[in-house]
């Protein structure tokens, strides 16, 4: 009989357990809960368990997060740099409209595009200012003048938008000429590099486009070595020069002044036989870059065409020594040797230079298929 008894209090004691978790797990999403059951009995153990458990775990994903999101903007490629400052802006946003400070995502930007060491044009400069300014009174006003910090929240946000759209278009227009230019199909396309080129990408280039394609690719070739070449550049009088230089230079450790000098005579030759000039952008690190930008700076100063460095990078992130290499199959990799292009990677900077080629020329430069 007392056994008899015992069932029907256990099964109460059971729904009541799981109706709790039930409720309280779809409430908040945690897993904590009170435990009662029988005549309201508690269980102050587990109660006391989950006080402690719910903020550790709140601050341990509040960290994991933190830190993906602050490695990924580190990997981001120069090319997408506005993207990734937007990303910081909107959480910022965020944060202000919940009613909290969120100064820390704009003091995190501003710290990883330090640390990245790009090209600075003046809306770069402008932009990052704003970031700190805001970023320092949504700190110290938290509790000096809230009611103002409030008012402003708005206002701070919209400047922000503002500098960071000013900034994007800014930053695209960096990659792109605005020469006037007209195709010539006597005149070749003169490719001059160190062994990303001369691994054979012009030869795919002279199968898709319509004129003649001359491959100067020299293996360690540094913008010193380009110098005693320029003869037969200008001899060629070519309609465009593609230059993928300044790798081994970093390499050989040459200062960035003496690469950018040295770019700018070979730009300047290639503009006095009126060629146009197309430079690649070099990657010298995955998180900073120790010459700056120097790419995107010669294209503006000197208006050139930029093929953003993720042309380059894709051949070491599509290769069997990256993790995105490793989790692919080996028909995709675009590199052998985790640098040099095989004949899919050959391929791919062709496809990128003329992509290049098509916006400055139009598509009677591409042969037909």
């Amino acid at each position: 009989m007392a056994a008899n008894k015992s069932w029907p209090h256990l099964c109460r004691v059971t729904f009541a357990v799981f109706a709790q978790f039930s409720r309280q797990h779809t409430m908040n999403g945690l897993f904590t809960f009170n435990l009662r059951c029988g005549r309201g009995r508690s269980h102050p153990p587990l109660a006391k368990l989950s006080s402690v458990l719910q903020p550790v775990l709140k601050r341990a994903s509040w960290t994991l997060l933190t830190t993906i999101t602050v490695v990924a903007s580190l990997l981001v490629f120069p090319s997408a740099l506005p993207w990734m400052i937007a990303a910081w802006i909107m959480l910022h946003s965020v944060f202000v409209l919940r009613g909290w400070p969120g100064w820390f995502p704009l003091v995190a930007c501003c710290a990883i595009v330090i640390v990245k060491r790009p090209y600075w044009p003046t809306s770069l400069i402008i932009l990052v200012s704003i970031m700190a300014v805001v970023a320092a009174f949504r700190a110290l006003g938290t509790k000096q003048l809230p009611r103002i910090r409030r008012e402003l929240a708005w206002s701070g946000i919209a400047v922000l938008c503002i500098s960071w759209t000013l900034f994007a278009i800014d930053w695209m227009a960096t990659s792109q000429s605005r020469r006037d230019v007209a195709m010539d199909s006597s005149r070749p396309v003169i490719c001059i590099g160190d062994s990303l080129t001369a691994f054979g990408y012009p030869d795919v280039l002279s199968t898709q486009i319509t004129v003649p394609v001359i491959n100067l690719g020299v293996d360690g070739l540094t913008t010193t070595d380009a110098l005693g070449m320029i003869g037969k550049i200008q001899s060629a009088e070519p309609q465009a020069v593609i230059i993928e230089l300044g790798g081994h230079d970093y390499l050989k450790k040459r200062s960035r002044s003496e690469t950018a000098t040295n770019l700018t005579t070979i730009i300047d030759a290639c503009h006095g036989v009126d060629a146009n000039v197309v430079i690649m952008e070099i990657p010298r690190g995955f998180i900073t870059d120790p010459f700056s930008g120097l790419e995107r700076e010669l294209a503006r100063k000197h208006d050139l065409e930029l093929i953003p460095d993720g042309a380059i990078r894709k051949l070491i992130l599509w290769s069997k020594y990256s993790p995105l290499g490793m989790l692919s199959d080996s028909s995709g990799h675009l590199s052998d040797d985790g640098l040099h292009p095989n004949q899919r990677g050959n391929k791919h900077l062709a496809n990128c230079v003329v992509s290049t080629l098509v916006k400055m020329y139009g598509e009677k430069i591409v042969k037909p298929e």
